[in-house]
């Protein structure tokens, strides 16, 4: 048997009261954050209750000035305030000053409901303006690891719908609960004024509503939990079959999406028709009790209106009053009871909220960071470096070594080797487990964050474009760059040919993602972006990728030729980009294996000769089947020695070294795949 299985009720119960005292005072605390709204809008209630009371005051003191009238023998009607009339006012007169005061206080009430709609929007919008923002800016900060552990739907769902659900709670149970309150207050005077025992027993069953709204809330928050959960899976499933239109169409699993969603759909319907259902189940008792409310005031109002005042009793007139002030009430209170059914679903979604804002960003500036130096060289050291996202499976171990100013790195290794890992270290993604990363000899966690950043201009494997123009876009990371200079960073990048095609040219709109581009475009410019900051330290992983290598050639000689003094680390598996690094580093399992030039890592065992051997085979295959228009038969020629490195040693011979001859082709999956 589970240990849930095995939660009894007063556990339960225990962990109910639990959330609810650390969810509702912060709740409570967004809205004591704006004062101002929340005291505009209690006033706005108080005069608007006062008017309510004024009205059925109005009309009381009219009952009894009628049935004084028609029968003399009945109580004369109790002025308030101390208004009594001269005893010779016509009736009449009486009459229209009644009546003409209900209609005064009625007109003035109607007005003070719109000016209560108006302030309490203003207030639940301050406040959810607010959240909202201040989630989205913790996200901006939290570490890649929340990232990797959270979907994109359930993060998008707590920014939208978990936000709105705090809304829910403050519009639906703060306002109200304040208003009910205030309501309460002034409603409570007026009947206690009335008939204090009458009052009592009328209010007898706020008891029973109470219980029944709190056994309601108790079951019902396990089932909002699991529905938000159904929405989120809903939420990425949506955002999946968007984002992967292509794919899903390219493979034609259009009808296999689209049942995925339904059922997941059909999943989140069915939680909420049983949530509905668990409602429909305690929202009749809780209705009932109001008209139990009137009950009692019918019979026992009616014995107090037979005995009189004169008796201890009430005037009719006092009882029509007290019955408006009781309907009012009720109504107040069902509308607490219908705000009740949501309250359960609030409280998820703030928890679920609250838990982005309470996650505390692993990585930021210390205290009193390192100030950067009057000219940054770019030189960037690893000492005794490793990391792991998790303890026990480490990434990164036990890796040294530095890239002096100015000095270009290439980086390669078998998939999985932790070659992205490497350079995310240096723009501070993730802080080592063991050793340091510095940064022109400075402890990058020593550094100001956004300063060690804007520093480095980072080009990522797969790139990503806003839904902005091209401009724009390039200008991320300096927004207010002069155009000109816009120009000459995607000129450098290879992206040249680019705008004059474009609708619009830079002011192009270029869709989510970059969508209206092709993924060696999105590329070009997501390096013109990093080019445009003038950084220290340029890191380009895998950056080549989608452009050809005639392409790759004239970006390469633009960044030499425009960044002379900037380190460059590259991770790269072409052998163009290799050649023209002043070193490459070769990681396997995490540790570096070797490093040297090209032509000095040729002259070693090892995955980087066995790769790059295997990548000139196959570029001499394809230039051979060029030549023989495409004929199996013809045996590729012998690689070049500038193909192989100016400074490769003639093949060993037969028996000796490797056993193979030097220049014999081994398969790269020997040393983890081959990728370079």
């Amino acid at each position: 048997m589970s240990a849930a299985s095995t939660t009894t009720q007063p556990d339960r119960d225990r962990v109910d009261l639990a959330r609810v005292r650390r969810t509702v005072p912060r709740l409570l605390m967004l809205g004591l954050r704006h004062r101002g709204a929340l005291a505009l809008a209690l006033l706005v209630t108080l005069v608007l209750q006062v008017m309510a009371v004024g009205e059925l005051v109005s009309a009381g003191l009219a009952v009894d000035v009628l049935r004084h009238h028609a029968d003399a023998s009945a109580p004369a009607p109790s002025w308030p305030l101390g208004l009594t009339p001269p005893d010779d006012a016509p009736f009449m007169r009486l009459l229209l000053y009644t009546a003409g005061a209900a209609l005064l206080f009625g007109i003035v009430r109607a007005f003070g409901y719109y000016a209560e709609r108006v302030t309490d929007e203003l207030l639940a919008q301050a406040i959810v303006v607010r959240l909202r923002d201040e989630v989205y800016e913790r996200l901006q900060r939290l570490p890649f690891s929340f990232f990797d552990t959270h979907d994109s739907g359930t993060i998008i769902n707590r920014v939208t719908g978990d936000v709105q659900s705090v809304r829910q709670f403050i519009q639906g149970v703060l306002i109200r609960a304040l208003t009910s309150v205030v309501t309460l207050m002034v409603y409570l005077a007026a009947m206690l004024m009335i008939h204090a025992w009458l009052t009592l027993a009328c209010l007898a069953f706020i008891v029973v509503q109470a219980w029944v709204m709190m056994r309601f809330a108790r079951r019902a928050a396990p089932a909002f939990r699991v529905q938000r959960e159904l929405l989120d899976n809903l939420t990425t499933r949506l955002s999946e079959g968007v984002q992967g239109i292509r794919v899903v169409r390219a493979f034609g699993r259009e009808h296999y999406q689209i049942d995925r969603f339904e059922r997941q759909s059909a999943d989140a319907r069915d939680q909420r028709m049983s949530l509905w259902t668990l409602m429909s189940n305690h929202m009749p008792w809780i209705m009932g009790t109001s008209w139990m409310s009137v009950a009692v005031l019918v019979g026992y109002g009616g014995f107090l209106v037979l005995v009189g005042p004169e008796g201890g009793g009430i005037a009719l007139g006092s009882m029509w009053v007290f019955f408006g002030l009781l309907r009012t009430l009720s109504g107040q209170l069902e509308g607490i009871v219908q705000v009740a059914g949501q309250l359960p679903e609030a409280m998820i979604g703030a928890e679920r909220v609250f838990e982005i804002l309470d996650e505390e960003p692993s990585i930021t500036s210390p205290s009193r960071p390192t100030p950067p130096q009057a000219s940054q060289l770019g030189a960037v050291e690893f000492r005794g470096v490793s990391f792991g996202y998790r303890p026990d499976e480490p990434v990164l171990r036990d890796l040294s070594f530095s890239v002096a100013p100015g000095e270009t790195i290439a980086i390669v290794g078998p998939t999985g080797s932790g070659k992205t890992t490497l350079l995310q270290l240096i723009a501070r993604f993730h802080d080592p487990t063991v050793g340091q990363v510095l940064v022109d000899g400075v402890d990058v966690r020593e550094r100001d964050l956004d300063e060690l950043r804007r520093s480095i201009g980072f080009v990522f494997q797969e790139p990503y474009l806003f839904s902005n123009t091209v401009a724009a876009n390039v200008a991320f990371g300096r927004p207010n760059a002069d155009p000109t200079r816009i120009d000459a960073a995607i000129a450098t990048a290879g992206a040249a040919e680019l705008v004059p095609r474009l609708e619009h040219g830079a002011d192009t709109i270029i869709g989510e993602r970059g969508v209206t581009l092709s993924g060696g475009e999105r590329q070009r410019l997501s390096l013109a972006r990093a080019l445009l900051i003038e950084p220290r330290i340029l890191i380009l992983d895998d950056a080549m990728s989608a452009v050809d290598a005639e392409t790759e050639a004239r970006i390469e000689k633009a960044i030499a030729r425009t960044s002379r003094d900037r380190t460059t680390i590259i991770v790269s598996h072409r052998l163009s980009t290799l050649r023209r690094a002043d070193r490459v580093l070769v990681i396997e399992g995490g540790r570096l294996v070797a490093e040297g030039t090209h032509n000095d890592l040729m002259l070693r065992d090892g995955h980087y000769r066995d790769a790059a051997l295997a990548q000139l085979q196959e570029e001499a295959a394809e230039r051979a089947g060029r030549d023989t228009d495409g004929d199996k038969g013809v045996t590729p020629p012998l690689l070049t020695g500038e193909e192989l490195g100016e400074s490769a040693a003639p093949p060993a011979p037969p028996g000796e070294g490797r056993g193979e001859g030097a220049f014999i082709l081994r398969s790269p999956n020997s040393h983890g795949g081959g990728a370079a």
